[in-house]
């Protein structure tokens, strides 16, 4: 049973919280159709800044090719569905590290606790490029020195369950990239929503992450136009302003269930779509296999990324007294790429 008693089913009609969900779920599908609508048949890839924000957080969602909203259950939640913050019952940390392609290095870590009031927490992550070579217009071999590029998010978020079944959540944060010389600043608010069916554990998760302004870099560029930088009709130096552009605003929508669930055993079967502004639609599998509530087996496909698709990872978790300590590490094929390694560590409590 999903309600404890009839007085909470009561309450729970009269009282208008199920107007106030269906009004959310509402303007979640309203805002996904016109973007499946019009944004299929081609990749408008380039159209959108802060790429950074659409690496995925954490290796357990990882191992399992990113089809986690309907999955997630600790301090991650902040990166796929705020709603699910809700599934934490008690404190939950953790901490990421990801080699991502061309030396870049993402580091991310969170914390959420559990109030009478809903569950709250604050999230941090940092991407650094670490020394690049510079190039030019006129100098494609490098012009001998060298940039760096570093990005990070960082905010709160809160969750809530409005009954046995449904939760909603959303994040605050504000967003910064640093280049050598400008930098660009901006912030952006994620929601998200969880749903238990009542039919044996499936589960529907939802969430849009990345709605915000449109971000500008600080300061001016040389126009580089026609092999000059001189205006014929003025003879001044021919300086513009950055044009600004928008955030990786994602939509994702999954499903989750347990197939397996006796004493010492649990597979669990995950499918989600991910729909980007700048890319097709992505459809993520995913699996976990847990042996005696200690050691976790995952694999995981995307359809339609641009290199690879196939994931595949572990964990352990291993509890003492009160505190359930957890380690996880995945590996994702990039195709004509280098295989992206993750590695995570987590504390429940």
């Amino acid at each position: 049973m999903f309600f404890r008693n009839s007085e909470t089913y009561r309450s729970f009609n009269e009282g208008g919280t199920m107007k106030s969900i269906l009004f959310i779920i509402r303007i979640i599908f309203l805002l996904l159709l016109p973007l499946h609508i019009f944004g299929q048949g081609f990749a408008k890839v380039g159209t959108v800044g802060a790429k950074f924000l659409d690496i995925g957080v954490g290796s357990r969602s990882a191992g399992m090719g990113g089809a986690f909203t309907a999955v997630t259950d600790d301090a991650t939640s902040f990166y796929w569905n705020p709603a699910a913050l809700t599934r934490i019952d008690g404190k939950d940390f953790f901490i990421s590290d990801i080699e991502w392609i061309a030396d870049i290095r993402l580091i991310a870590g969170a914390y959420c606790q559990k109030f009478s009031f809903g569950n709250v927490g604050v999230f941090l992550e940092l991407l650094d490029s670490g020394t690049m070579f510079e190039t030019t217009e006129s100098s494609f071999d490098g012009t001998g020195a060298t940039f760096t590029y570093q990005a990070y998010q960082v905010g709160f978020g809160f969750a809530k369950m409005f009954t046995d079944k449904f939760s909603f959540g959303f994040n605050l944060k504000a967003i910064q990239e640093n280049y050598t010389y400008e930098k660009a600043t901006n912030f952006a608010v994620d929601i998200g929503t969880f749903y238990y069916t009542g039919w044996r554990t499936l589960r529907l998760g939802m969430s849009m992450c990345n709605f915000g302004p449109e971000m500008k870099p600080s300061g001016t560029f040389d126009n580089w136009q026609g092999g000059t930088y001189i205006d014929p009709a003025t003879g001044e130096e021919m300086v513009s302003a950055y044009s600004a552009y928008s955030l990786p605003l994602l939509f994702r929508i999954g499903l989750a269930m347990e197939v397996i669930t006796l004493p010492n055993q649990m597979l669990t079967l995950a499918f989600d779509i991910v729909h980007p502004p700048d890319n097709l639609e992505r459809y993520n599998f995913g699996m976990e296999y847990t042996l005696l509530k200690m050691l976790c087996l995952r694999s995981g496909y995307e359809i339609n990324k641009d290199e690879g698709g196939y994931s595949a990872g572990c964990g352990i978790k291993y509890r003492m007294k009160n505190t359930l300590m957890k380690v996880d590490y995945a590996f994702a094929d990039f195709g004509r790429l280098p295989d992206i390694h993750r590695i995570s560590v987590g504390y429940a409590f």
